[in-house]
């Protein structure tokens, strides 16, 4: 197929009419790919985590192979990082500072662990299937 000079007859060419709606044109071969739904579809879960400054702590112990989304909130007055590799020495990852929440759209075992910067905290958990 040779492709036209001008740009909006190239436009033009990407869509097409079906049962009288405008689709998108999609023709080749060898497509691959997955789609997967995401939000709340089967439950949610809330725990609260206790972390400390010496080990990294596994925040979801009992991963749930039907989880899409893992939210954590820090409310413990001081920093906390998160990391997916407990074998890091240090206090390195990314920072969760006070008073903030990071949410991570993960699916299946996928651990993350988190230390905090003195002490120890609890931290909130929430899991969304």
């Amino acid at each position: 197929m040779t492709l036209p000079t001008a740009l909006m007859d190239r436009e033009y060419q990407k869509f097409e009419e079906i049962d009288g709606q405008t689709a998108v044109r999609v023709k080749g071969t060898n497509f691959e790919g997955s789609v997967s739904i995401r939000g709340l579809k089967i439950g949610g879960k809330h725990s609260q985590i206790t972390i400390n400054s010496a080990t990294w702590t596994e925040l979801v112990s009992s991963l749930s192979a039907q989880r899409n989304l893992v939210a954590i909130q820090n409310n413990t007055g001081q920093d906390v990082k998160i990391n997916f590799d407990d074998s890091i020495a240090g206090f390195v990852g990314t920072r969760i500072a006070d008073g903030s929440e990071r949410a991570y759209d993960v699916q299946g075992a996928v651990p993350i662990y988190a230390k905090c910067s003195t002490g120890s905290a609890v931290l909130d958990i929430e899991e969304l299937a």
